[in-house]
């Protein structure tokens, strides 16, 4: 697809530059080796490359910290003063939106996501708008989106990211129900990619644990089990992502604990599991808190 949109970009003159570059990406699946992190393009991996790298591709840049920077970290610097289309939608996420709102009020013109030079063209569309677009624009899209979706996969969850995040670890769940030869290569380059098959239903991944049944998951005090846990860090978690994630979500229990409900300690207790190195839970967590809380008053001040 990328390809395709190169060919168009540079049949009407415009520049199209592909970056394969060293930086890192967070890895779920490290954890347990203290390296929760993963090199994309990492030139002592070329041999597991899960693909080629094309010939043309920017392989470096003097702005970069080769193996140091995230992406996040490096497109500011090249994109400062530049107009940014972005795809992100209000609806895919509260993340999302939280996201959005930020950067639109932010006023700071420093080249990266928080900047008023970032346009949100498709900010309020919904699933069903991305989709009836692309049917009655006869566009193409990824044939992946159709394998997950013939092995049942719902829309919401047809998400082919970066493997190794929480959020889109799953995929590699079923990936090999449709693609056997692609999960090969990515357990070539990351052996524990396997794990996702067999704990995906794990508290690893912030799922229920595995072993739980129905009636126990609904006997359990969530509540009562985060405060235990939370009550000593050192004891109950280990160094590393872990650790950092209980002691930022005590401090956020000490200021939002009297607007949560068991599903907020539910929610609460799966982060502690898993851990959170990019925040992003953390955030997520925040939003649902207070959006719910806002919610509860408003009804009831109506009474």
């Amino acid at each position: 697809m990328v390809m395709d949109w190169r060919r168009k970009f540079m049949l009407v003159g415009a520049k199209f530059e592909w970056y394969c570059i060293q930086v890192r990406h967070f890895n779920c699946l490290n954890s347990l080796s203290e390296d929760e992190s993963f090199i994309t393009w990492d030139e002592y991996e070329k041999e597991n490359w899960v693909r080629p790298m094309p010939s043309f591709a920017i392989k470096t840049h003097p702005m970069l910290k080769e193996r140091k920077d995230t992406y996040q970290d490096f497109l500011p610097r090249i994109n400062k003063g530049a107009i940014q289309l972005i795809g992100i939608r209000a609806a895919e996420s509260a993340m999302r939106r939280r996201n959005i709102a930020e950067i639109t009020v932010n006023k700071k013109n420093d080249g990266g996501l928080n900047s008023k030079n970032s346009i949100f063209p498709i900010y309020d569309w919904t699933d069903d708008d991305v989709w009836y677009h692309i049917k009655s624009r006869k566009l193409d899209f990824p044939e992946t989106y159709m394998d997950l979706w013939r092995i049942g996969e719902g829309r919401r969850g047809m998400r082919i990211s970066q493997f190794f995040s929480i959020d889109t670890a799953k995929v590699l769940a079923r990936l090999n129900e449709h693609q056997p030869d692609l999960m090969e290569r990515v357990i070539k380059r990351e052996p524990n990619a396997y794990l996702v098959s067999l704990y995906w239903e794990s508290e690893m991944f912030r799922r229920g644990r595995k072993n739980r049944t129905k009636e126990q998951e609904e006997k359990m005090d969530y509540k009562k089990e985060v405060l235990k846990q939370l009550r000593d860090i050192p004891s109950n978690f280990e160094e590393g992502v872990k650790r950092e994630t209980a002691r930022t979500m005590r401090n956020i229990l000490l200021k939002v604990s009297h607007m949560m409900s068991e599903k907020h300690y539910k929610l609460a207790y799966q982060i502690l599991q898993a851990g959170d190195p990019k925040r992003r839970a953390i955030r997520g967590f925040l939003t649902h808190v207070t959006s719910d809380y806002a919610q509860e008053s408003k009804k009831a001040r109506k009474k």
